[in-house]
């Protein structure tokens, strides 16, 4: 797979970087993120490394169910370490939050790239 399967972003509310690797762990080795095994229910990750960089991993590029649930633990992470507390009260800025980038990186998978939701 080539590096185009790797992705940046800087969030515009907040500031933290994210990286988007998608199938090929190979790209996640400069952020010192050792390989895991190749095992059927191990289909994404998230990670932060030491620049506090967030990098999200999906085992499979059309796989939007597992970027979903990688993006719902990417929106978490952030909020809370910006300390921002949601509950079932005030969940929206998680809704909201979690949406954003469910767009984000459904336009870099490639089997939705460039195709309106």
């Amino acid at each position: 797979m080539s590096k185009k399967h790797k992705y940046f972003f800087k969030c515009p509310m907040f500031d933290f970087k994210v990286i988007l690797v998608l199938q090929d762990r190979e790209l996640l080795k400069p952020y010192g993120i050792a390989d895991k095994p190749d095992q059927d229910w191990y289909r994404g990750e998230l990670w932060q490394d030491t620049d506090g960089r967030f990098i999200v991993w999906v085992a499979d590029p059309a796989d939007y169910y597992t970027m979903v649930h990688e993006a719902l633990h990417l929106a978490t992470k952030i909020l809370d370490r910006l300390g921002i507390i949601y509950t079932g009260d005030n969940d929206e800025i998680l809704a909201h939050y979690q949406n954003y980038w469910v767009q984000q990186f459904w336009h870099k998978m490639p089997p939705f790239a460039g195709k309106e939701k």
